[in-house]
């Protein structure tokens, strides 16, 4: 029931004129006495009639147990408004004294009845889960202290008036026992539920209704009732205020509703406790049924004292679980999540408390770096769900083989650590790990080889002051040059890493300079026909000196890559390809050249259009530019497959190189239709025996061939490979056999 705000606060506007209205006649009684009777008993019924309207609609328009707790609180002023009815025909109608009990009654006590049932069933925290054991022992405080301050008030003096018979004295306390009840309840949802204005109309209408209720059998009892007493306007003022509550949205549909929490909302229920233990306090004073208020006050504390031991059980519980919850997130803070291994933040923690003691007790410290070789081709190969089983199944095996006293760490990717304190030996700890490693990983239907470079460093008791820095760059250099030193190697550090890694570094910067300004030298390595021996293409190499020393393309080819301008080399040397292509000697040939091109490269999406710059710029034919590629780097990496696509679509051309050593997906192969096929040198050298078994390599050439591609055979060194080549159908070769051809190029470039 969505009311607009502006007609929310007009309702609540026009209902309070009216009671002020209701109250100022009843003072004022501008009219004759039967008037003044008659426009108070049957105000009282309209009030009730007019606020059950708004109760049913909402609650026609309302679902589960909202419709149904609002259909009950319509019931209540209804059965309110028909009792008062009743009331008044006795009262204006009738000539006879209204009798006690009577069917007025009956509509009476049905309002805190069916006021009852919809405080209950309305959606609440306060009724649910652990709550109904703490709303429980609220409720028996509060009804105890409520039954005190009523028997002070008016039950005891409803009790000791009496009545002509059972029944009616029955009746007559049925009023303030029932009021007694509901703002019980009342009291505990307004303690334990999230309220919203309308929220609290509703329960300051019930808890208003109830007061007077029995403030009216008090005063009747008393034998002080009359017409048009405060009771009188407390029922109005109720009334209208229950009506208006269903105006306003529930407190889980208002955009603005709050929870009322905090001293006022929990206090509540002490609040009640203590005014009842002041009215157990006065009964005894005025020595008025001692024995009873007693007894009732002492069910109150022992409600109050199971009370407060259940919220000491429930905040050693909570205690339990927050310690838990804290434990959880300091674990996971400082552990690695997919393999439970420390992390980065605890292994640098654990280092600097291993250096402390080192600095204060002169203990050896020994850092141990593990670096998996290659795992970037199995997620590509397997997807990232069965790299993820590899690193579980590598750190079960480094736990395996580490001592206990030893920290273990994931790092981040494929990169492990291990801090050896207590005279431990990094380099049986380094054999130890690459044994563990030897062995595959069994990943669903296939074995994942696994291997890694591991490099350490030892603080030996006598050597000076370092820090943590200092420490693991050290064991970082070790384990870089145990890749460079072909993978699958452990390195112990020593000061000559840290200067090749200086000199690496200066390189690194000359490289990069002379790379930017074109500094770089080409040579052109002749492929020539196997058959005829004429020239056939072109391999453009780079070459590059370093304060006037050649340096080897194993060595400065890395050093771009890892400087992250290999992709700028590869476009240098690719230019000095075009340039030779646009010779009149090879171009009335149509011979093409071809150049290297890095697998960090064939995944560059720009890689296309950068190309296609430069086939333009010389205006050569695209497919006279020949890229390769290895076999491996190719068909690990998923993600080249659509650059490799593009440039297809350029029309430059695409060798595999070192073809034949990899594990080659043919149905790749077929997609991306490479022009030339190079076999690797692994199948040349054989051929110089006469009686080397030439099968597999025959097989190799025909399946290149099947494939629409040429072969080139590399690395021949000798006739007889060149010759035997021809004869198993490779169409042209390459090698220092026609080393002297390479000046004959040069000369054409």
């Amino acid at each position: 029931m969505n009311v607009p705000l502006r007609r929310r606060r007009l309702a609540v506007a026009v209902c309070a004129a009216l009671v002020v209205t209701f109250a100022l006649v009843l003072r004022l009684r501008p009219f004759s006495e039967f008037v003044t009777l008659a426009f108070d008993d049957l105000g009282e019924g309209v009030a009730a009639g007019i606020a059950a309207v708004p109760c049913l609609l909402r609650a026609g328009r309302s679902t589960g147990r909202w419709r149904l707790s609002w259909a009950l609180l319509g019931a209540a002023l209804l059965s309110w408004c028909v009792g008062e009815f009743i009331w008044s025909y006795y009262e204006l109608v009738s000539s006879q004294e209204t009798p006690f009990p009577s069917l007025a009654d009956a509509g009476f006590l049905l309002f805190p009845l069916f006021g009852l049932g919809g405080l209950l069933v309305r959606p609440s925290s306060a009724f649910v889960g652990r709550a109904r054991t703490r709303i429980l022992l609220d409720g028996v405080m509060v009804v105890a202290s409520l039954f005190i301050i009523s028997w002070t008030t008016s039950l005891g003096t409803v009790y000791h008036a009496g009545a002509q018979n059972t029944f009616g004295l029955v009746v007559s306390l049925a009023y303030p026992g029932s009021d007694v009840v509901l703002i019980t309840v009342a009291v505990l949802v307004a303690s334990r539920s999230r309220l919203n204005a309308g929220a609290l109309l509703l329960i300051g209408g019930l808890v208003s209704m109830s007061v007077a209720d029995s403030a009216f059998a008090y005063l009747v009892a008393a034998g002080t009732y009359g017409t048009g007493a405060f009771t009188d306007v407390a029922w109005v003022a109720a009334f209208l205020a229950i009506g208006v509550s269903a105006l306003f949205p529930e407190a889980d549909e208002a955009a603005d509703s709050g929870r009322v929490e905090g001293a006022v909302s929990l206090s509540l229920p002490y609040f009640v406790l203590f005014s009842g233990t002041v009215a157990s306090v006065v009964t005894v004073i005025r020595n008025i049924d001692t024995p009873a208020t007693i007894t009732v006050e002492a069910v109150a504390i022992v409600g109050l004292l199971l009370r407060q031991l259940l919220v000491v059980l429930d905040n050693r519980r909570l205690t339990a679980s927050v310690m838990a919850q804290k434990d959880e997130l300091t674990f996971r803070a400082f552990h690695d999540p997919l393999t439970g291994l420390a992390n980065r933040a605890l292994f640098h923690d654990r280092v600097a408390h291993a250096l402390e003691l080192h600095h204060r007790d002169m203990r050896p410290v020994s850092v141990i770096f593990v670096d998996l070789d290659d795992f970037k081709s199995v997620n590509d190969a397997f997807g990232h769900d069965a790299g993820d089983l590899v690193l579980s199944a590598v750190a079960e095996r480094l736990r395996a083989v580490v001592r206990t006293g030893d920290t273990i760490a994931r790092l981040g990717g494929d990169e492990f650590a291990v801090l050896v304190e207590d005279d431990g030996d990094p380099a049986l700890v380094a054999v130890r790990l690459l044994d563990a490693l030897s062995a595959p990983v069994p990943v669903g239907a296939y074995d994942v080889p696994v291997r890694a470079s591991i490099g350490s460093t030892t603080l030996d008791p006598a050597q000076q002051r370092t820090d943590i820095q200092q420490l693991l760059k050290q064991a970082d250099l070790a384990m870089y040059a145990a890749k460079r030193g072909g993978k699958g190697t452990a390195v112990r550090y020593t000061s000559e890493l840290r200067a090749d890694a200086d000199d690496d570094l200066e390189q690194r910067i000359a490289l990069s300079e002379d790379v930017r300004v074109g500094r770089i030298g080409t040579t052109f390595e002749p492929i020539v026909n196997a058959r005829t021996g004429e020239l056939y293409a072109m391999e453009a190499l780079a070459r590059w000196e370093y304060r006037g020393t050649p340096i080897a393309p194993a060595h400065f080819i890395p050093l771009a890559e890892r400087g992250g301008f290999l992709a700028d080399l590869d476009l240098l040397v690719a230019r000095r390809a075009l340039q030779v292509a646009t010779a009149p000697e090879l171009a009335t040939k149509g011979m093409f050249v071809s150049t290297n091109v890095a697998l960090t490269r064939m995944a560059d999406g720009d890689l296309p259009r950068r190309l296609g710059e430069l086939v333009s710029e010389f205006g050569v034919a695209a497919r006279r530019l020949v890229l390769e590629v290895s076999e491996q780097d190719l068909l690990d990496d998923t993600r080249t497959v659509a650059t490799v696509l593009a440039l297809r679509g350029l029309g430059v051309g695409l060798a595999i190189d070192d073809f034949g050593v990899g594990y080659s997906n043919l149905s790749r192969l077929e997609r991306i239709q490479p022009d030339v096929l190079k076999l690797d040198r692994s199948f040349v050298a054989p051929l110089d025996d006469p009686g080397a078994p030439r099968t597999l390599v025959r097989r190799v050439i025909q399946l290149a061939h099947d494939l629409g591609a040429v072969v080139v055979g590399e690395g021949v060194e000798t006739q007889r490979q060149c010759d035997t080549l021809a004869e198993l159908g490779c169409d042209a070769v390459q090698g220092f056999l026609f080393s002297m051809a390479e000046e004959e190029a040069a000369e054409v470039a």
